[in-house]
């Protein structure tokens, strides 16, 4: 995203009382000459396209089961970074667990996630209510693992 994107973002907000809706930004975005334009997918089929796999997507993620382990509700699928990092798809969380290797890339992958509100929400470390929150974010992960997450923000 790029500065001339930005300010657009504040000019909308600024005209539309405050508030940055995605709809507004959209309708402004149409306009060819804005920076935020090249930012759409503005080919109706293309756009259809993605939004359905968007629901798909969207679909996979909220199917749960119940846990033989712990019998808690879990996702009955997901996604490990090293398969978006090829063709893409989602695992049985079932299948996952019982592969060791498989397994610990869900867990590396989830300290990874953990670090993002720590990066996300660190300038509100001194915030009271939120200290207990940052001392287990800082349990849980070793630090090296925080500071390499905030580095490729």
């Amino acid at each position: 995203m790029n500065d001339a994107a930005r300010k657009e973002l504040e000019i909308i907000r600024q005209k539309t009382g405050g508030f940055l809706r995605p709809m507004d930004v959209v309708d402004h975005a149409r306009s060819k000459r804005s920076a935020l334009h090249r930012f759409f997918e503005w080919d109706d089929s293309n756009a259809a396209e993605q939004y359905r796999l968007a629901q798909a997507r969207a679909i996979i993620r909220v199917v749960v089961q119940v846990s033989e382990q712990t019998s808690e509700k879990v996702r009955a699928f997901v996604s490990l970074q090293s398969d978006r990092n090829k063709s893409g798809g989602y695992r049985a969380f079932a299948e996952v667990v019982e592969d060791e290797a498989l397994m610990l890339s869900l867990v590396d992958q989830a300290k990874r996630e953990l670090a993002v509100p720590e990066r996300k929400f660190n300038h509100l470390r001194d915030i009271a209510e939120l200290a207990g929150v940052f001392t287990a974010i800082d349990a849980a992960l070793p630090k090296a693992a925080q500071q390499e997450e905030r580095a490729s923000a």
